[in-house]
């Protein structure tokens, strides 16, 4: 594979990964940290974080993915195990 579409591959995992931490979690949990009387369960939530997440959790997938059925050789095992690290980025999150 060519290093600039590898590179670009790279960027697109990076920024995807970033916007993965940005947009995870409940935006009220802050609240629950102050005053831990204060349940997540009774905040109204009614963003659509968690479908943005699952969204970018498989668009970071399909990056590697196809920069799996891009590489050749041995260098097909990084991107199986960056994609199990993304998941597992994702399931610590939510």
């Amino acid at each position: 594979m060519k290093n600039k579409f590898r590179l670009l591959l790279w960027l697109i995992y990076l920024l995807g990964l970033l916007f993965l931490f940005l947009f995870s979690g409940n935006k009220y949990a802050w609240m629950a940290e102050i005053d831990p009387s204060v349940s997540l369960d009774s905040i109204q939530n009614n963003s659509d974080n968690n479908m943005f997440a699952f969204f970018m959790l498989c668009a970071l997938i399909g990056v590697q993915v196809l920069v799996f059925v891009l590489e050749k050789g041995m260098r097909k095992v990084i991107p199986a195990l960056i994609a199990l690290f993304t998941v597992l980025v994702y399931a610590l999150l939510n």
